[in-house]
């Protein structure tokens, strides 16, 4: 079994390491890519052989948050990675490759990859592959709420530990109660500069702000995924317009 195993010290100015398992047959793929992972500060396990990527998954998958493989590969080709390591693990996996085929790109994200990178990989590509690993946390923990039977996210849940990937930034989206202090806030200020103001224009307004509860967020889930890209055969990447999309 060939690998490397690489621990990087998370730097103070940049995201919190991914634990990736990264496979490629090619030597060469395989020290480029890993280095430029190292550089976004994550953790690497570099293997070049699916079937031993395979084996150490199975003996210790949640040590990992992400498989990064290429996809011409001997033994076992990437697709067959993605579509065991999505079936037995549920993590997210990147593919990659130097066969820029349409077929082959879009039959890699039917099949449930997160991306598919047209090698060679630059640092561009792997400034937001975090993202991937967050969506698939808050993709799996929404089922584990549904399995339960519970709706709404426990407390703690929602940034599913992954808070410091944000970079310790605060979360854009507030909290009910912190909302809730800002509007009383906003009607007292409202009440002092118009003095008084009407009660019953508050009241209807206080009213109508019930009436209209804000949306729920909409979590990007696999099947919706799956459905933007049978849209998107449908319709051919050339003449791809927003409300051609919709209509699907």
């Amino acid at each position: 079994m060939c690998s490397e195993t690489t621990t990087i010290r998370q730097d103070n100015a940049g995201t919190a390491p991914i634990r990736v398992l990264l496979v490629d047959d090619d030597s060469t793929s395989l020290s480029i890519v890993s280095g430029l992972l190292r550089k976004h500060n994550h953790e690497v396990v570099s293997m070049k052989n699916p079937i031993d990527a395979l084996s150490t998954l199975r003996m210790k998958h949640e040590s990992f948050d992400l498989v990064f493989s290429d996809v011409h590969m001997p033994q076992m080709n990437g697709l067959q990675l993605q579509k065991i390591v999505e079936q037995e693990f549920g993590l997210p996996v990147v593919l990659m490759s130097a066969d820029a085929e349409k077929e082959i790109m879009m039959k890699g994200l039917e099949n449930g990859a997160s991306f598919y990178f047209v090698k060679p990989v630059g640092r561009q590509h792997l400034e937001k592959l975090w993202q991937y690993v967050y969506i698939s946390r808050r993709e799996r923990a929404v089922k584990a709420r549904l399995a339960r039977g519970v709706q709404k996210p426990l407390m703690g849940e929602d940034d599913l530990g992954f808070g410091s990937l944000l970079n310790g930034q605060e979360k854009k989206e507030r909290s009910p109660s912190k909302r809730k202090m800002e509007e009383n806030k906003a009607n007292r200020d409202s009440k002092k500069k118009g003095g008084g103001g009407d009660a019953t224009s508050n009241n209807n307004n206080n009213n109508n702000n019930n009436n209209n509860p804000k949306k729920p967020k909409v979590v990007w889930t696999t099947m919706l995924h799956n459905q933007f890209l049978e849209a998107i055969s449908k319709i051919g990447l050339d003449s791809m317009a927003s409300y051609k999309i919709t209509t699907f």
